[in-house]
């Protein structure tokens, strides 16, 4: 009798833990950015992102984000027009914030002069 609960058991918190995982997988993708500046995307996997700069100017774009291992990263794209791809090889993104500022910044730095939106968690 007890084989058979304790194999419900296992069987029931591995019908759960694939739900979950099927749930993650099924979300959409995050977006941010700001029309005609720059834009990014956070894959519904949570462990995807791609930066633009879709303007030729002299201002760069960012994105930093949170990961559930507590690890804060900044990508940056630009100055001038252009991409960057990153990815969360352990853990997943949780969240995320879009930022620009000008293209001589370090728009990782807290300090510089740079302009953000609020972070989101996603």
């Amino acid at each position: 009798m007890e084989d058979r609960v304790l194999a419900a058991a296992v069987l029931t918190g591995t019908l759960l833990a694939g739900a979950s995982a099927h749930a993650e997988v099924d979300r959409a993708p995050w977006t941010g950015g700001l029309d005609g500046v720059g834009d990014v995307e956070i894959g519904g996997e949570r462990e995807n992102v791609t930066l633009c700069d879709r303007a030729a100017d002299d201002r760069k774009v960012a994105v930093q984000y949170r990961t559930t291992m507590g690890r804060v990263i900044v990508v940056q794209a630009g100055p001038d027009e252009g991409c960057a791809d990153d990815s969360v090889v352990v853990g997943s993104i949780e969240r995320a914030k879009f930022c620009y500022g000008p293209g001589d910044a370090d728009l990782g730095d807290p300090a510089a002069s740079r302009w953000c939106d609020t972070a989101e968690n996603i």
